[in-house]
């Protein structure tokens, strides 16, 4: 399958996910940069326990997303929301310490590139929840991509979309057109589904 051809399925079969499944589908999607920081975690100790507490609570809420309670604020305020000046870009008095690394993040740096991503993601998550929004993380499956790419391109391999048929991207694509498929009926998962469909096998064996 192309990247377009990709890009678009996903675009379009989103759009039918299930309010009761759209949080496990944007916690499947963090999980491929969470699980590639965890390889990383003693060099970002800090960071790491922020998102490990973060992702713990959104599984123990999965089936239970509308009784906000004040540990969902208590957890998620330590770091959010970023609250950005938009004329230049900057986090307007940054709370914690990922607002205060934001900036400081390298996204040629694997672990660094998946801080930002997972910043990124349960941003969605938090905006998502807050506002009982019946859809959040459209770009959602654009995290685990981002890593893949990072990876791809540590070894001289080119784009993405040159790689299409490598077996960790073809792995992910495979994955991710499934699942879509599959959130769009009513569905009892947990956390043990957090990697449903997919071989990290293909993932671990070229980390560096």
């Amino acid at each position: 399958m192309k990247h377009k051809e990709y890009i678009e399925y996903i675009k379009i079969e989103f759009q039918h996910i299930t309010k009761n499944n759209m949080l496990f589908w944007n916690l499947w999607n963090i999980s491929y940069p969470y699980d590639v920081l965890t390889e990383y975690k003693n060099d970002y100790q800090q960071e790491y326990i922020l998102f490990n507490e973060m992702h713990l609570f959104c599984w123990s809420i999965l089936n239970e997303v509308d009784k906000k309670n004040d540990a969902f604020k208590s957890i998620f305020e330590q770091s959010y929301p970023f609250i950005i000046d938009e004329e230049t870009g900057e986090t307007i008095n940054p709370k914690g310490i990922l607002q205060q690394r934001y900036e400081s993040y390298d996204d040629d740096i694997l672990p660094e590139l998946c801080i930002k991503l997972l910043i990124g993601g349960f941003d969605e998550i938090y905006k998502g929840i807050k506002e009982s929004e019946d859809k959040y993380g459209e770009r959602a499956s654009n995290a685990p991509m981002e890593v893949i790419s990072s990876i791809i391109a540590s070894y001289n391999w080119g784009y993405l979309f040159d790689n299409m048929d490598k077996d960790i991207v073809i792995d992910e694509v495979n994955a991710q057109m499934k699942l879509v498929k599959m959130l769009q009926t009513s569905q009892s998962l947990t956390l043990e589904d957090r990697n449903i469909f997919r071989n990290k096998e293909f993932l671990y064996k070229l980390l560096k």
